[in-house]
């Protein structure tokens, strides 16, 4: 078989090597074998995944090979700083040191669990999953809803220009939808603080039930 051909022609079957060419019955190109499993590679010439040895030599023989399966690639985690001016993070932050007991690492996770909520509910608008955070995460929520300006702008950017309400309940209710607000969010893209979230599963977010709010 010449490099140039178009289907291997089966014949003595051996192990590949590396140096030899491979055929690829997909694209019909010809590559040169560079990895084989028993070397940790993974593939052989990266053409596709039905590949066809063809001798160095360009004999009229070859053998059929399954390329093994690409390894998955590691996705980032969506960061929540890309949502709000480093300004405005940093103003956050110390409004939650100056109202509450947290140092500033932990204002730091709350806020970025409180972002995390926020863009997740906006994106998530219209599906009705009735989110809510637990009430730690909460406390973060209402620092930035009561800086005004700064939420209002975050909505407008953010929400197309509209405003994402706050409804709270008045009576709690247990029904489990921290934790499912929280893998939501994982969902999204972000990396959950599972410890911020799990510390609240027991108990009742602050969203009404069937509202399009957080």
């Amino acid at each position: 078989m010449t490099a140039g051909s178009t289907s291997p022609v089966p014949g003595p079957r051996r192990k590949p090597r590396r140096g030899d060419l491979a055929y690829d019955t997909g694209s019909e190109r010809t590559g040169v074998v560079t990895a084989l499993p028993e070397d940790g590679g993974h593939g052989w010439t990266a053409l596709g995944s039905r590949l066809a040895l063809v001798e160095p030599d360009r004999e009229e023989h070859a053998m059929t090979l399954t390329a093994p399966e690409p390894t998955a690639t590691a996705v980032e985690p969506r960061d929540p700083r890309q949502y709000v001016a480093p300004e405005v993070w940093d103003r956050e932050i110390q409004l939650l040191m100056r109202d509450h007991p947290f140092d500033e690492v932990m204002a730091t996770r709350l806020f970025g669990a409180a972002i995390s909520y926020l863009i997740t509910a906006i994106e998530k608008w219209g599906q009705g999953l009735e989110m809510c955070c637990g009430r730690i995460v909460d406390i973060a929520v209402h620092v930035f809803i009561l800086d005004t300006r700064n939420y209002r702008e975050f909505c407008a950017r953010d929400f197309d220009g509209r405003f994402l309400e706050h409804i709270p309940e008045i009576a709690f209710k247990y029904d489990g939808s921290v934790e499912r607000t929280a893998r939501i969010i994982a969902d999204n893209g972000f990396a959950v603080d599972w410890k911020l979230w799990e510390a609240d599963y027991a108990k009742c977010g602050p969203c009404r039930p069937g509202e399009e709010c957080h």
